[in-house]
């Protein structure tokens, strides 16, 4: 029975060395940018919503959850863009 991430790495591992290690890549790549567009959206306290977006990937066992985070922060991050783009154009034209 699987409990967590480290036996999908293994699995991973039993597959091929390569795909453990394009794995682990991909899985700290995305804890780092959940961290970071959280912190950078939510400040010093958006460590702990990085945190408990990622709990759930963690404890589930399976590595390919860590990129659901992160297509959401970059959904709302693009949809503050188009609000931010939208507001600057129409204060201009006032």
């Amino acid at each position: 029975m699987q409990t967590g991430v480290l036996p999908a790495f293994g699995l991973s591992l039993m597959k091929s060395p390569i795909v453990m290690i394009f794995d682990v890549f991909i899985t700290c790549l995305f804890i780092f940018y959940t961290a970071r567009l959280s912190t950078f959206f939510l400040g010093n306290t958006g460590k702990y919503f990085a945190m408990s977006l990622l709990i759930f990937a963690v404890l589930s066992g399976a590595p390919s959850q860590f990129s659901l985070p992160i297509i959401n922060l970059v959904v709302i991050a693009v949809a503050f863009k188009i609000i931010k783009y939208f507001s600057i154009a129409r204060g201009e034209t006032s």
